[in-house]
């Protein structure tokens, strides 16, 4: 088969260029697409320079889950990035093209937003101030106007006494609102707020002066929640790009087959079967509710984004339904979609994008700037395509490369197909290999 790619990453109105944008999730998988790289960030990159297509001069950006968690990647403060791309300007001052009318983050657990708020004050201007509220903290700008509101509590469905704590045996970045996912540890009880409410104190908003432009929500399995709680300024059309965290808190089935040590099981036979929220159920929200659904990645400083919706819909985008499921880049070596330890728990964890769909403009100018990579689409061109991500993996997979220290948690990176005859020389040099006795002459030959 040969094709080639569609000019400026059109792939809402042309089958073969859906089929493309599959082919190249199935090529680079988790390489491209895991939620701790940087895509986000280049996306909202990408957002702020697609202001000028439109004329939305001073939106309102979100971030629910908004604490620091690392200084890079996915687990960055994306207030922090708002503030960097747009700046901000608060309420009736003079205008500053497409800067921010309003920064809003919102982090319910106490040392995080703690981390959240001296991130902040770093990056100030000397002539901005940052003052605490009983409950978060406001940041005025250069003209004494609030810009920015950093808001200690969580939003939620409905607004309502919530228990949240953190996962077992792990950090307060997994802290949740659903107890499904919360260890038996210190929990805080704290008042969940809604999106809605929280839009009506800004006077912009009331006016009708100023959208939602980024609503970006990363709260580990209660992201639909976050939603339904701003279900009136999604239906009156008013929150543009919605960036919601796909992964193993997405329903509590997938949580428990991610969960389960020593076994690997699929949660349920198809997507359509799933209970509770899956990746299927996300792009079907979405549709319902006037936006086009993407998976995020990124290819270098690239973004990437993998149509969704409708009939660009294919099942085997469920790559957190089976942390078994696997893709490649070349059609020899194999590698999981999930990470994970057959002897220990699995993490899925990859990012999805709505754009609403009557926000042409802005779709447009997106899917423009997130094009598949030019080398991919050069080999296309000459006539090279990878055939095997249109066929099921091989059964017989096994370890392509020698575990040194399993123990410490070191996992297969990728897998060979143990029925290749090239391949067993290999697999039989692997098979013979035991970690506990290269170890034991390691510590010998070292005496």
């Amino acid at each position: 088969m040969v094709a080639s790619c569609p000019p400026s990453g059109n792939y809402l109105k042309d089958a073969t260029a859906s089929k493309l944008a599959y082919v190249a999730f199935w090529r680079t998988g988790s390489a491209q697409f895991w939620g701790s790289s940087n895509h986000i960030e280049i996306f909202l990159e990408r957002i702020r320079a697609a202001a000028p297509t439109w004329n939305m001069s001073a939106p309102i950006l979100i971030d629910a889950g908004a604490a620091p968690y690392n200084t890079v990647g996915g687990d960055i403060s994306h207030v922090l990035a708002y503030f960097r791309l747009w700046g901000c300007r608060g309420p009736r001052a003079e205008p500053s093209p497409y800067s921010a009318q309003q920064i809003i983050g919102f982090e319910p657990m106490v040392p995080p937003f703690e981390r959240l708020v001296s991130y902040v004050r770093k990056v100030l201007p000397t002539d901005y101030q940052l003052k605490s509220l009983p409950s978060g903290a406001v940041v005025l700008n250069e003209h004494g106007r609030q810009c920015m509101l950093l808001r200690n509590r969580p939003l939620s469905g409905v607004e309502r006494e919530v228990s949240i704590a953190a996962q077992p045996f792990a950090g307060d970045n997994t802290a949740s609102l659903e107890a499904h996912y919360q260890g038996h540890g210190a929990r805080r009880v704290v008042k969940a707020l809604t999106l809605d409410a929280e839009l009506q104190r800004i006077s912009a908003w009331r006016r009708g002066e100023s959208d939602v432009l980024v609503l970006k929500v990363d709260v580990e399995g209660h992201e639909m929640s976050v939603l339904e709680g701003g279900k009136r300024a999604i239906a009156q059309g008013r929150v543009h790009i919605i960036l919601l965290e796909y992964g193993d808190k997405t329903s509590p089935t997938i949580w428990n087959k991610m969960k389960k040590m020593h076994s690997a099981e699929a949660v349920a036979p198809s997507p359509q079967e799933m209970q509770g929220t899956s990746l299927y159920s996300i792009q079907r929200w979405g549709r319902s509710h006037g936006y086009e659904t993407f998976l995020l990645g990124g290819n270098h400083r690239q973004p990437v984004l993998i149509p969704l919706t409708d009939g660009m819909w294919d099942d085997s985008y469920e790559v957190c339904r089976d942390k078994r499921l696997k893709y490649s880049p070349d059609g020899k070596h194999w590698r999981n979609f999930s990470a994970w330890n057959p002897s220990w728990s699995a993490v899925c964890w990859y990012d999805v994008v709505l754009i609403r769909r009557a926000s042409k403009l802005l779709l447009h100018s997106l899917l423009a700037q997130s094009a598949l990579s030019n080398r991919f689409c050069n080999r296309l061109q000459q006539g090279w395509y990878p055939s095997w991500v249109t066929k099921p993996s091989p059964t017989n997979l096994k370890c392509g490369h020698k575990i040194a220290r399993p123990d410490q948690g070191q996992v297969c990176e990728y897998f060979i197909d143990a029925d290749n005859p090239e391949n067993a020389a290999q697999v039989e040099r692997i098979a013979k290999f035991d970690w506990r006795v290269a170890l034991q002459s390691k510590a010998k030959g070292s005496t």
